[in-house]
C-alpha cells in the first residue's frame, strides 16, 4: 500500500541514554546538532527557530543568496550538450561511490550522455570510474541520512535548477536515491506523454509526478498527501524554477525547517514545499518504491505500463540481474542451466527475454522473504 505512517527515530546516543520524555521539538533540535555540528547541551538551549548553522554553512547560504550563478556546472553542462529531455539527480554518499555510484555508471547509466546526469554527494569523487559521471560535493553532513538527505534535497534541486539554465531543451528533472535502479528511456518516454497532457502545461508553478501517499502523524506537519521518496520524482522545469526561486539560500533554510517540523523526513518536508507554492503532484506509473516479492516483481514486468524504475536494489548481483533484464531483445543473454523449481524462484521474463540467477545467487531485485 502506498499509504504509510513514519515514526520519528531516535538519533543520538546521549539522549538514547538520558531516558528523558522527548518531544517533538526536542527531536527537532537534536536534529539539528547533526548538521550543524554543536553539541547537544548547546542546541537544546537554542530555542527552536534559531538555527545554529555551522560557519561553513553560514558561508554558503550567503554565497547562495548573493551570487549571480550560484553553482557554477560550466564545466559539465551547456545548451550544446546531448538533446536528451530528462537530467537524471542521484542522492548518494561518499561512502557509496565506490559501489552503488560505480554500479550505477556500469549499468543504467553506461549509455547516458555525462549532461544528462549530475550526482549530488557530500564530497568530490576522486574514483576514475567513475568519470563521465559528474559528482557535485556539497556542505550536507556526510553519512548522515536524516539532517544529510534533507539538505541533499534542497541541494540537488538548487543544482538541477542550475544545470537546466545551461540547458533550455531539458524540461524535466529526475531525482532519486543511489540504490534506484532506472530505465531513462522509458522515464522520458512517460514524461513525453504527460508533456504533452493539457493538465501538465497548463500549471503555472510546475508538475512533479511521484509515489504520493505518505505523511508523518505530527500535529506540526500537516501534509495528508506527502510524496512517498523511494519512487524519486520527477519535476518539471516550472517546477524547478519554483521551488528554487530568485534566492536558492531560502530553499534550503526552508527545507531544513520544513524537516524540522516533519520528522526528518525528507519527502514529506519537500512535499510540503510543493503545496505551498501550489505544485501539481500527480501519480507517476510504473516506479516501484518499495522491496518486492518474487510473484511482485512478476507481476509488474507483465502489466500494461512498463517498468521505469525499481528502488532498494542495493547490491551489484541486483542490478546488473535487472541490466541484463531490459537489454534490447537481440543482446547475448548469459545462458543459466536450472531445473523447473529453481527456475521459478531464480528467473523471471520480461518480453520474450529470461534472465536467471544462479542458484544460491541472493543478489536478486525481489525479496527473498516473500
Amino acid at each position: 500500500s502506498s499509504l504509510r505512517i513514519r515514526y520519528s527515530t531516535c538519533l543520538s546516543v546521549s539522549m538514547m541514554q538520558s531516558r528523558i520524555g522527548i518531544s517533538h521539538h526536542t527531536r527537532g533540535l537534536a536534529f539539528l546538532v547533526l548538521l550543524c555540528g554543536c553539541t547537544l547541551p548547546e542546541a537544546l538551549r537554542t530555542r527552536l527557530g534559531d538555527q545554529q548553522w555551522s560557519p561553513s554553512m553560514q558561508a554558503w547560504l550567503r554565497h547562495l543568496d548573493n551570487a549571480t550563478h550560484p553553482i557554477d556546472l560550466t564545466g559539465h553542462f551547456s545548451e550544446h550538450n546531448s538533446s536528451g529531455k530528462v537530467l537524471h539527480v542521484i542522492y548518494s554518499d561518499s561512502q557509496f561511490y565506490n559501489n552503488r555510484l560505480a554500479w550505477i555508471k556500469q549499468t543504467w547509466a553506461e549509455a547516458l550522455p555525462s549532461d544528462r546526469i549530475l550526482v549530488i554527494g557530500d564530497k568530490a569523487s576522486q574514483d576514475t570510474d567513475l568519470r563521465g559521471m559528474p559528482v557535485l560535493p556539497t556542505q550536507c553532513a556526510s553519512h548522515e541520512h536524516w539532517a544529510g538527505l534533507c539538505c541533499k534535497f534542497a541541494e540537488a534541486l538548487i543544482a538541477a535548477h542550475s544545470a537546466m539554465e545551461l540547458m533550455p531543451h531539458v524540461t524535466w528533472a529526475y531525482f532519486a536515491d543511489d540504490d534506484t535502479y532506472v530505465r531513462p528511456e522509458i522515464l522520458e518516454e512517460a514524461l513525453r506523454t504527460s508533456e504533452a497532457s493539457a493538465v501538465s502545461s497548463t500549471s503555472p508553478n510546475g508538475v512533479v509526478y511521484g509515489n504520493f501517499g505518505c505523511f508523518v502523524d505530527s500535529p506540526a506537519c500537516q501534509v495528508p498527501h506527502g510524496l512517498c521518496g523511494g519512487g524519486g520524482y520527477a519535476a518539471s522545469r516550472a517546477a524547478v524554477a519554483s521551488l528554487v526561486g530568485t534566492r536558492p539560500g531560502d530553499l534550503l533554510r526552508e527545507t531544513m525547517q520544513n524537516c524540522d517540523s516533519c520528522e526528518m523526513w525528507s519527502d514529506i518536508a519537500l512535499s510540503v514545499s510543493f503545496e505551498k507554492r501550489s505544485i501539481l503532484t500527480l501519480p507517476m506509473q510504473g516506479i516501484q518504491p518499495w522491496t518486492l516479492t518474487k510473484a511482485e516483481f512478476d507481476e509488474g514486468l507483465a502489466a500494461a505500463v512498463e517498468p521505469v524504475q525499481y528502488h532498494y536494489i542495493n547490491t551489484e548481483g541486483a542490478m546488473r540481474f535487472l541490466h541484463e533484464l531490459f537489454q534490447p531483445e537481440e543482446a547475448d543473454a548469459i545462458d543459466v542451466f536450472l531445473d523447473e523449481a529453481s527456475a521459478t524462484q531464480q528467473c523471471s521474463t520480461f518480453r520474450d527475454r529470461t534472465v536467471c540467477a544462479s542458484v544460491g545467487q541472493d543478489e536478486v531485485p525481489w525479496s527473498l522473504d516473500g
